[in-house]
């Protein structure tokens, strides 16, 4: 059997469904054990009964649900990072291109400035 290190320093026992969800939410969400694992250790660590290890996996499907609603995309801040500083690099490549044509239009600092927001606001969050 693996070994996991307590994340809850505080909690000193899992009786219940509900202390086992509290306990095994955040490994399932960090995709450090899937629900299998998690139902396998809670009967042969723990001993809970069928019944006990079926409302604790109904808990942690309904929270892990819960979870993804309000982080839908996990990556989400490194993606609008990476999008900027290309968007930036996409406008500057852009500009010099249409300025050795002779040409000025803002279209390319529009993309450099947006660009700039993507980048602060992936920084910001």
């Amino acid at each position: 059997m693996k070994d996991y290190t307590p994340l809850d320093k505080g909690l000193t026992a899992i009786n219940t469904p509900a202390d086992a969800a509290t306990y095994y939410l955040p490994f399932l969400v960090s995709d450090k054990m899937d629900l299998m694992a998690i139902k396998k250790e809670l009967r042969q660590v723990h001993q809970f009964s069928k019944a006990d290890i079926s409302l604790t996996a109904e808990i942690l499907v309904r929270e892990h649900t819960r979870h993804a609603e309000k982080h839908p995309f996990k990556y989400a801040r490194e993606f609008q990072f990476g999008s900027g500083i290309i968007l930036i690099g996409a406008g500057i490549v852009f500009t010099l291109f249409l300025w050795k044509l002779g040409f000025i239009a803002a279209l390319p600092f529009a993309g450099i400035l947006g660009g700039i927001g993507l980048t602060f606001r992936a920084l910001r969050n």
